[in-house]
């Protein structure tokens, strides 16, 4: 057996059989016109492929489809213990032991294919992974035959029972019908406003259900108890019979209010006791059932047929009954179902009132040429109105164009198709930001205007304006960040070379003394670009929990010293102050730049007042620094700006525009905020708001230590991917005698400590370098490190490095050297 994909005798082997081949078998086999020919083809195609003399697929032991042997039970039970697994060879009749192979088709079954040869020996490797191939192969096509039965299967049981279920259909047709009727006609009686409006919904109702050309509701008449009044009718000769009396007991409904019963007429002209009047109109056949109001039969309802030979079935006299005591139902209810909704209309137009009445948005109706129609309680809260009043009075001249534009248009498409935003003047004045929507009810009788609902936006554009502010810092602070990182490793090797230039000059020589203002410009430098890295809150942070009254109380004489004599500084510290947690130094950074900014708002002096006090808020305890001058004040467009790095308005060379940048980084990285408020000529109040904490935590100032022993030849690796920084680096600690092992990069340092591991007494390395980080070296290799870094991520000092175990750049000679003799002191520390 062959075919295109697997020519018989074409040589095909194992090694060479492809993905293609395989797909060639998947095909052939699940083209199989059943699930046995399908695991024949593949038994025989594996037979062939892999030159087995006997195949078989067994199902839990038992040979389900075989070749190259006739039935042979002790063969079979041979197959079945290769097929479990338990040996690897196997004995047929005329080839004498084989190698046997047992290969999963299925798990779940389980179903295994079992080959076997007398020559050649063992299977190889790639005649192993082609028999999985296969295997695997059939074992989809499988899966796929039991899937295509399971759904022929269940088509079948849908088929059949989809017929039972017509044919049921069918027998009840007529039935369903009816009841659907009935049920929509009940739905639509229910419905009813008023008890004419359920007299007409019976009457039609009863058209729908019977399919009679004539309905109608007979009650006893007002003012005669002995009379019936055809109170409602549809159909032909409605308008002539409305209104009709007849005495109870006469013609088909006064008959079935007399008995009590369902009377049904047939042959409306050959009864006697029809009425004559509805056999001069042509009825052929008519049927009544009585109606109940309250317990007791106040009517009948009727009818009626023009359609000779009319017949009436079981099934029909039932339903005008049922309909009929529904009917009944209807009418004893529909008094109690007006009260109930004139209660419910009252409760409804009640909370529409309470709703708008305490709503804090304000409701307007206005005609369309903007006059005030009627206005909600928040409205009268909010704005100063006059019977006179105008909306476009209220609205800012700048927006009212925009604002009758939307007017015309929700007037003529009946809604706004988006809010408009625009300013209104409040009752003191000040103008707020609100967002209104408009509905137009023009046409609506009781209203006859446009419903404005307006929400007071103001605050909400004010955060959002924060929002935009701090996002602009926030990339300003990422960019200003990055450069001062860089800017300081260039600062590192201009500080160690001016250093090395100094001290091989002698104290007189005038290049010495260039030396030195290359040294001093670095260092102003060095403190530009630490400013710097406070905006971007990337500055090491030694936070610690503090009094800050006390670091007040300690930096109040050097503020008085800051400001000149006619500026008058009030300091007011409240007892029993909350700690908080932040670094002292940048504390009083903060004091400082904020006196030093509210001086310069006063050229001509005033008055200066700084605050401490607790603020016990409901999200936790805080404390508040509020610092308050008398000056020139700012405008908005200054305020909006006020935190911008490098941002003044002092004259060139006045100022670095650094200083509220600086405000704002030291108070926000210690998970604080900062706000300002002022106008031109009404001074400024920048309050600033710190967590609090329990002030039993205030910890007090440690001494650093000693410096550590002088050097004793100790080899260290450092680690510093910019050149220059790390030349600089290995200069400064070869001239102290220390061994000096260098690597631009993490890979280079863990080639160098694996061939000087046992010889490495400090590893002082990079925090952020290309490949691999300064904290992933160090975990690498397994010793807390000395790091060097232009600014400190949070991640890493939560790692642990601060303190003695870091030196910030620009670093110069003693900081260094400082910090490795402490951490040489220490001797090495693993990493935890």
């Amino acid at each position: 057996m062959s075919d295109s994909s697997f020519p018989s005798g074409s040589g095909l082997t194992p090694a060479n059989w492809s993905t293609q081949q395989l797909t060639g078998f998947l095909a052939t086999v699940s083209s199989a016109s059943d699930e046995r020919t399908a695991v024949r083809l593949a038994v025989e195609r594996a037979a062939e492929a892999l030159d087995a003399e006997v195949a078989a697929l067994l199902r839990r032991g038992e040979v389900y489809v075989s070749i190259g042997f006739p039935s042979d039970p002790a063969l079979e039970r041979a197959l079945a213990e290769v097929a479990e697994g338990r040996t690897t060879t196997l004995v047929a009749p005329g080839l004498g032991e084989c190698a046997a192979l047992s290969i999963e088709v299925e798990d779940d079954t389980p179903a295994s294919l079992v080959l076997a040869r007398s020559s050649g020996g063992g299977f190889a490797v790639d005649e192993l992974h082609l028999a999985r191939g296969m295997a695997r192969v059939l074992g989809l096509s499988l899966r796929l035959f039991r899937l295509a039965s399971d759904e022929r299967r269940h088509r079948h049981d849908a088929e059949v029972q989809s017929e039972l279920n017509q044919r049921l259909l069918d027998s009840l047709q007529e039935r369903q019908d009816l009841l659907e009727r009935l049920s929509r006609i009940q739905r639509s009686i229910a419905h009813g406003a008023g008890r004419n409006e359920v007299l007409a919904a019976i009457c039609q109702g009863a058209r729908e259900l019977l399919g009679d050309e004539l309905a109608g509701v007979r009650l006893v008449a007002p003012d005669d108890p002995s009379m019936l009044e055809l109170v409602e009718i549809t159909g032909r000769h409605a308008n002539e019979t409305r209104g009709e009396r007849t005495a109870i007991g006469e013609g088909v409904g006064g008959r079935a209010m007399a008995e009590g019963r369902l009377v049904v007429t047939e042959d409306y002209q050959g009864d006697s006791a029809a009425m004559e009047r509805f056999k001069g109109r042509g009825i052929q056949a008519s049927m009544a059932a009585p109606v109940h109001e309250h317990g007791r039969i106040v009517g009948s309802l009727v009818v009626a047929s023009y359609q000779p030979g009319r017949r009436y079935t079981a099934i029909e006299r039932d339903m005008l009954t049922a309909f009929a005591d529904h009917a009944s139902l209807a009418l004893s209810d529909s008094r109690r179902i007006e009260a109930m909704r004139e209660r419910d209309a009252e409760r409804i137009q009640a909370r529409v009132r309470a709703l708008v009445q305490n709503s804090s948005d304000m409701i307007m109706v206005v005609a369309p040429d903007a006059r005030i129609l009627y206005v909600s309680p928040s409205v009268e809260r909010t704005v100063e109105l006059t019977e006179a009043t105008s909306l476009v009075e209220l609205i800012h001249p700048e927006d009212r164009p925009a604002a009758l534009a939307f007017l015309a248009e929700a007037a003529r498409a009946g809604s706004s198709a988006a809010p408009l935003e625009w300013r209104m003047q409040a009752r003191d004045g000040s103008w707020l930001e609100v967002e209104t929507i408009a509905t137009g009810q023009l046409e609506d009788p009781d209203v006859q205007g446009l419903v404005l609902n307006s929400r007071d936006v103001t605050e909400r554009k004010r955060l959002e304006a924060q929002l935009r502010q701090s996002q602009r810092l926030e990339s300003v602070g990422q960019l200003a960040g990055g450069i001062a990182h860089d800017f300081n490793n260039f600062l590192s090797v201009i500080r160690g070379y001016a250093r090395f230039i100094m001290d091989g000059l002698p104290a007189d020589s005038a290049l010495r003394k260039d030396a030195e203002e290359v040294g001093r410009a670095a260092d102003r430098a060095a403190k530009l670009t630490n400013q710097l890295l406070v905006f971007s809150r990337r500055d090491v942070v030694q936070s610690r929990v503090i009094d800050l009254g006390e670091v007040l109380r300690d930096i109040t004489s050097l503020l008085e010293r800051t400001l000149s004599e006619d500026v008058d500084l009030s300091v007011s510290i409240e007892d029993g102050l909350f700690a908080v947690e932040a670094d002292p130094s940048q504390i009083e950074q903060v004091l400082v730049n904020l006196v030093v900014n509210a001086r310069d708002a006063m050229p001509e002096g005033g008055r200066l007042a700084v605050e401490l006090a607790n603020d016990d808020a409901p999200g936790g305890p805080r404390v508040h620094l509020t610092v308050r001058d008398s000056g020139h004040g700012m405008g908005p467009e200054v305020l909006e700006r006020a935190f911008e790095p490098f941002y003044s308005t002092k004259p060139k060379g006045q100022g670095t525009g650094l200083g509220l940048a600086t405000v704002y980084g030291i108070v926000t990285q210690a998970g604080g905020s900062v706000d300002i408020e002022s106008a031109p000529g009404e001074g400024t109040t920048v309050t600033v708001l710190f967590p609090g904490r329990d002030s039993s935590a205030v910890e007090s100032i440690e001494s650093a230590g000693s410096a550590g022993p002088a050097p004793g030849g100790e080899t260290i690796l450092v680690v510093e991917d910019e050149d220059a920084v790390r030349r600089l680096t290995c200069r400064i600690l070869s001239r102290q005698g220390y061994r000096v092992l260098e690597a631009p990069d993490g890979q280079h340092a863990l080639n160098a400590w694996g061939r000087h591991g046992d010889e490495i007494d400090l590893l002082l390395t990079d925090v952020v370098m290309p490949g691999m980080s300064g904290k992933e070296l160090a975990e690498e290799i397994g010793i807390e490190p000395v790091f060097m870094s232009g600014y400190t991520d949070d991640v890493v000092l939560r790692h642990g490095v601060e303190g003695l175990r870091l030196v910030e750049k620009p670093f110069d000679a003693e900081t260094l050297l400082s910090a490795v003799r402490s951490a040489l002191a220490g001797g090495p520390r693993e990493l935890s």
